[in-house]
């Protein structure tokens, strides 16, 4: 089993268990009996009941799924022993703790002697993330569109769970994907409807989590001098001025996409750049002064192919894509003031189209799209290295902080392309505590906020 598993979902759960199973013994000293969940910590030494109706059942109905845990941390051959006693190994939680899948008939014995200390069903409870719990104490719930994830287990037949949910009232998902790790579904929801259609859900047995998610909005606003000598610096550009500017960088950017046309981005002599129209595609175009290549990630703009009006008619990506790397075409080369950051580099572009729907303002991240592994991916083999994103979830929707899939996403990736820097807006909130958006709250990205410039200017990322 490789090292991913351990990495975690620091993204799960509801309130605590009922009695667990004491299993290996160990000194007090090294004993750590909390489960950090979603919304709350579970004492595995003195579990807390579960709510009513949301309890395992036997096996086969839910009762396999169980949360082992060790009285510290987990040593290699403790995990391999782990491994051989249970028929699959979820994920890790902290602290030093594991969802996995038994074995019919597995006995206590089996998995002390792995060194686990303490077992706990996994309850439909579990399931539930606080975001969807927290609806409960909403006044006046309405008919407004929500979105609701479901993760099922990677071993799950997807067909199956989502002919189950449906029959349980959800529909047809508005986008699906396998995965490695776990699975997902997505449903638009009524709101006032999501917290009992939540519920039921978390009593399927393979459904591993249902998680409220909220819209993936679009957030930039920055400037080019206070990262080279802060804020109060008299916007002096010292690396620029050393001749650092960007040179034999890739930078992708994922937004509305770009007008190529501009003078910051134009190239005279081979015009437009290359083109990835919805297939994954990774062609680009080395010889352009500035954009390598774009790749368009929404269905509706690639039908019939790409015409005038599929390229960024809305702006937002191309005032990024000129704050990252914009060249003015008179002086190629050298900071001018109108000048991005790292005007020497060059773009992978991303363009996720323009429509304001349920699920994003970013279609191509909408609701049809579960997974930004591949498109990281998409970027990272165009040569992209750094990759920024002034869009993300949660605005005007509380609790922000919380660990999301696309945090997830992000990490997963990072995890496994070390040589890839992602950065994210940090949010458009204002600049009290407990205002980050996700996926900034990844931990292997870069969370960037804004400067004061103007009146209001820390209310924006």
């Amino acid at each position: 089993m490789t090292r991913s598993w351990t990495r975690t979902l620091l993204a799960v759960l509801l309130p605590a268990a009922t009695m667990a199973s004491s299993l290996a013994a160990a000194p007090a000293s090294e004993d750590r009996g909390r489960v950090l969940l979603d919304a709350t910590t579970i004492d595995a030494r003195r579990p807390a009941p579960v709510a009513e109706g949301l309890s395992s059942g036997s096996f086969g109905d839910g009762g396999e799924y169980q949360l082992v845990k060790f009285a510290g941390t987990v040593r290699a051959d403790q995990r391999r022993r782990l491994e051989a006693a249970v028929e699959r190994i979820y994920t890790y939680l902290p602290d030093d703790t594991f969802l996995v899948k038994l074995k019919s008939g597995v006995s206590a014995p089996a998995l002390a002697a792995a060194g686990v200390r303490w077992q706990l069903p996994y309850h439909p409870a579990y399931k539930l993330s606080r975001r969807v719990t927290g609806l409960a104490g909403t006044e006046a719930l309405s008919s407004a569109p929500v979105v609701l994830l479901v993760r099922s287990y990677p071993d799950a037949n997807l067909d199956s769970v989502e002919q189950r949910l449906a029959d349980l009232g959800l529909g047809r998902p508005v986008g699906r994907a396998a995965g490695r790790r776990f699975n997902r579904l997505r449903y638009v929801v009524d709101q006032d409807r999501a917290l009992a259609l939540s519920q039921a859900v978390a009593q399927v047995p393979e459904v591993f989590f249902v998680d409220l998610e909220s819209r993936r909005v679009l957030l930039n606003d920055t400037t080019v001098w206070v990262g080279q000598s802060g804020v109060a610096g008299g916007q002096a550009t010292p690396v620029h001025n050393r001749g650092i500017l960007g040179q034999g960088q890739v930078v992708g950017v994922l937004d509305t996409g770009i007008d190529p046309d501009m003078c910051y981005f134009r190239d005279t002599m081979l015009g437009l750049p290359a083109i990835n129209a919805c297939d994954g595609g990774t062609t680009i175009d080395a010889a352009q002064r500035k954009v390598l290549a774009v790749d368009f990630l929404w269905q509706s703009e690639c039908n019939g192919g790409i015409d005038a009006t599929e390229w960024d008619t809305h702006d937002h990506g191309t005032h990024v894509a000129g704050t990252v790397a914009g060249d003015d075409l008179a002086n190629v080369g050298v900071r001018d003031p109108g000048d991005g950051m790292a005007p020497a580099a060059k773009l992978v572009i991303q363009d996720g189209g323009v429509q304001f729907d349920n699920c994003a303002d970013l279609p191509g991240l909408g609701c049809p799209v579960v997974d930004l592994n591949p498109i990281f991916q998409q970027a990272y083999d165009q040569g992209a290295r750094i990759h920024t994103n002034s869009w993300g979830d949660r605005e005007n929707f509380t609790p922000h902080n919380i660990y999301s899939a696309g945090s997830e996403d992000a990490d997963e990736f990072a995890w496994n392309h070390k040589d890839f820097l992602l950065f994210f807006a940090a949010g458009n909130e204002g600049n009290t505590a407990g205002t980050v958006g996700s996926p900034a709250t990844g931990k292997n990205v870069v969370a960037v906020g804004a400067t004061r410039r103007g009146s209001s200017a820390e209310q924006l990322a």
